[in-house]
């Protein structure tokens, strides 16, 4: 083994065992959904942290990247993961993330990524991450140092990106709120910030925790276009977070390809097994390569075992 390899064999190993036990959730990670089709069976979406959902509308997959993606038809199949009274929800309270990677097929106002949402009228409540204007979007309502049982208790801010976003491509999205601050990225860049809100999120009476769609009781925005994953925290993932967190695929480097990397097969929690050359580590993702051209980012939380051997 060359020195080079022996440090990506010590970076392999920190990197997964900086997970916990394998299979453990990150932490916060409140609930975590990949809309794969080895995720989605007979209109229900399987949950790989948290509840499960269920759509009324066909099922259509995507080409996208490193596989196909669940389509969404902009119209009628979204999935909810709960409707009903917020008590019967153990939601994030005093700070939130809310993380997607999807791809927007054509412009929609208000269609929703995914959201817990109440806006009607002077009834402003919940929060959702999706789209407005041709950018993303970011919209939160908190009770500051008002009581719940205030005629109006809180308000919404909307937060759009700083810059349009293009139909047909794949975006990372990620709102974040911490308390005090409400924060949007977009593939990584902070791309909208507000202190408008403070306190612990104000969620409504009744709400539906929908993915695809802003959900609220007297309106509904489908997505058109396409999401990959999903996943909500209960605590605000800081900047480096978001940026390591962001799947897919990235150039390799100069210092980085697959003559210089160790062969491993990785064994994935979901069954699935994934085999190339470890080239490096990013935060909690391992770098992959498959050929010359690119490296596949894994999540090494979704790692269940690694098998590597010197060449």
């Amino acid at each position: 083994m060359s020195r080079r390899q022996v440090a990506l064999a010590v970076a392999l190993l920190v990197v997964v065992g900086a997970c916990g036990t394998c299979g453990a959730a990150p932490q916060g990670l409140w609930m975590q959904w990949i809309l794969d089709p080895s995720h989605v069976s007979s209109n229900t979406l399987i949950a790989l942290h948290g509840l499960p959902g269920k759509t009324d509308g066909p099922m259509d997959w995507i080409d996208g990247p490193d596989g196909k993606w669940y389509r969404m038809d902009g119209s009628s199949n979204h999935f909810v993961i709960y409707s009903g009274a917020t008590s019967g929800l153990a939601s994030p309270s005093t700070a939130i993330t809310v993380e997607a990677w999807a791809m927007v097929s054509e412009s929609a106002n208000w269609a929703g990524l995914a959201s817990f949402i109440q806006d009607n009228g002077s009834y402003e409540r919940g929060w959702m991450l999706g789209c407005l204007d041709g950018r993303f979007m970011f919209g939160l309502a908190s009770l500051g140092d008002r009581k719940p049982t205030d005629p109006y208790p809180s308000y919404l801010t909307y937060m759009k990106a700083d810059g349009p976003f293009e139909t047909g491509r794949w975006y990372h999205v990620v709102g974040v709120y911490d308390g005090t601050t409400m924060r949007l990225y977009v593939d990584g860049r902070l791309s909208a910030e507000s202190k408008d809100q403070h306190g612990v999120i104000c969620y409504p009476d009744q709400g539906v925790l929908a993915i695809g769609a802003y959900v609220d009781n007297d309106e509904r925005h489908n997505l058109p276009g396409a999401i990959r994953e999903v996943r909500i925290y209960s605590r605000a993932l800081t900047a480096d977070e978001v940026a390591s967190s962001m799947p897919g695929s990235v150039m390799v480097s100069s210092d980085a390809d697959a003559a210089q990397g160790i062969p491993v097969r990785l064994l994935m929690l979901d069954g699935s097994a994934i085999e190339g050359f470890l080239v490096g580590a990013y935060g909690m993702d391992l770098l992959v390569a498959k050929g010359s051209a690119t490296v596949q980012r894994i999540d090494s939380r979704q790692v269940g075992s690694v098998l590597m051997w010197p060449k």
